[in-house]
């Protein structure tokens, strides 16, 4: 039986499969002696962890040019994405990782007043 006949057959039998992690069905499938499903399962526990994302939206206003953003992740090297909300387009201002909780982004110039950009932080 190939791997998505099994995962078929896992969300299939549930009743609300849309909150079933991905963990779920590995917990379904492995035998907790087998090594190697052992570490895929631990694997995508981990990719589930690593999922998580910080959004928020920083509004011009014409002066500032830098802004600090605790995002509250734990993570020493977090990804960081700017999208110019008006103009559908990432944005690359200079971003400096101040702690494991918090990032300096800082812009050439300062957004006009009212620009606003998303942020997301990974």
């Amino acid at each position: 039986m190939s791997i998505l006949n099994i995962a078929y057959k896992f969300f299939n039998r549930k009743a609300d499969a849309s909150k079933t992690r991905i963990g779920d069905w590995i917990d379904w499938i492995t035998d907790e002696n087998d090594s190697n499903l052992k570490k895929t399962k631990d694997n995508f526990i981990a990719l589930e962890k690593e999922a998580v994302t910080y959004k928020q939206a920083l509004t011009g206003d014409g002066i500032k040019k830098e802004f600090i953003v605790a995002h509250g992740l734990s993570k020493s090297a977090p990804r960081v994405t700017i999208i110019h909300r008006s103009k559908r387009a990432e944005m690359f201002p200079r971003i400096e990782i101040v702690d494991q909780n918090s990032v300096k982004i800082a812009f050439l110039n300062p957004l006009s007043s009212g620009v606003i950009c998303d942020i997301s932080i990974h």
